[in-house]
């Protein structure tokens, strides 16, 4: 192991380490340096992701991630913490459901409705299910099609929505605390106010009696940043975006040769 990374890491109580883009490659794959990496390291390991629940199921290397893990997965970009054991997720941050009921005006026969309940995806009809599918990688298999005329929703995780009523989003947005983005054309996906992955680690670490300035993040894209800037040491992977970089510690890179090296910002 690098001499400097072989100093933070056992000098510190815990890791928090991104998914895609650090630890998993261009290819969804474990990195086999990190998969070394992370087998003789004795510190507490967790995941801090931005997937959501069935999207993290369907990594292809998802038993080993198992396997080299805490049971307990930051994801939903920190607005849940997922139990790998039970299979079950807890919620930390929703939408309220008033912003539901106002989708649901808008709404009409043409429009594309998916909604996550807790970890438990809800569509409108197939051709919802297949872009949600799309979009997230995952199964259309998993998302239940269900008529939502009488559906009352619980811990709203996100709600996929497409429909051509742009001006009517813009109002559901201005009049929630709720955070709305376009994906592509007549796509809108809400989320949680103040969705950070910072929030899932603040309970985390709570939860595990551990100080954040003895805990380490590895990242590399924009919701990585709080995670690197607060913890006590911040490693970003070295084709990550120029604001992660300029936050972080130390730079990392897998080398096929000498596993993973890191080096001054």
């Amino acid at each position: 192991m690098d001499n400097k990374l072989f100093e933070i890491v056992f000098t510190n109580d815990m890791a928090v380490f991104d998914l895609d883009g650090t630890i998993l490659d261009k290819k969804g794959l474990l990195d086999n340096n990190f998969e070394n990496l992370l087998k003789i390291i004795n510190l507490k390991k967790i995941i801090a992701t931005g997937r959501i629940k069935e999207s993290l199921i369907e990594i292809t290397d998802y038993n080993k991630l198992k396997e080299l893990f805490d049971e307990k997965v930051i994801c939903y970009n920190g607005n849940g913490i997922f139990n790998t054991q039970n299979n079950v997720l807890y919620p930390l941050n929703t939408i309220n459901n008033n912003v539901w009921e106002e989708i649901k005006f808008v709404q009409n026969k043409d429009s594309l409705l998916v909604i996550d309940c807790g970890g438990n995806l809800y569509a409108s009809n197939r051709k919802a299910a297949i872009l949600c599918s799309l979009y997230y990688g995952i199964s259309s298999k998993k998302i239940k099609i269900v008529d939502f005329k009488n559906f009352i929703p619980y811990n709203i995780m996100f709600i996929l929505i497409g429909t051509k009523e742009e001006t009517q989003i813009s109002l559901i947005k201005k009049n929630n605390e709720v955070n709305c983005s376009k994906k592509g054309e007549d796509i809108y996906i809400f989320i949680p106010n103040n969705t950070n992955k910072i929030n899932g680690l603040y309970y985390l670490v709570q939860y595990y009696n551990i100080l954040l300035k003895k805990t380490i993040a590895f990242g590399n894209d924009n919701n990585d940043i709080e995670i690197l800037s607060k913890c006590n040491i911040g490693i970003a992977m070295k084709d990550s975006f120029k604001e992660v970089l300029k936050v972080a510690d130390f730079i990392a890179y897998s080398d096929s040769l000498e596993g993973i090296k890191i080096y001054d910002r």
